[in-house]
């Protein structure tokens, strides 16, 4: 799946929102779900590293978890 939303990534400094200002758009971004499983894959612009987080099973707690900047997929919790 990332590499068929790759073509459609909008890199910093590309596109620009309004030719009357200096706003850009930019992709901040990518995601899938597996519907399966529920394991939630992600890849920000800055760092193109897939990191994945799978659910847990109560999921009434808000976690956070650091973005690492080794290129594979690295579960989080």
């Amino acid at each position: 799946m990332f590499r068929a939303f790759a073509p459609v990534d909008i890199p910093e400094g590309l596109a620009k929102a309004d030719p009357d200002y200096d706003v850009y758009e930019q992709t901040l971004c990518t995601s899938v779900m597996c519907a399966e499983s529920g394991v939630y894959y992600f890849a920000p612009a800055w760092n193109r590293r897939v990191s994945a987080v799978r659910p847990l099973a109560e999921g009434n707690e808000i976690r956070y978890f650091g973005l690492g900047d080794r290129q594979d997929v690295d579960y989080r919790n």
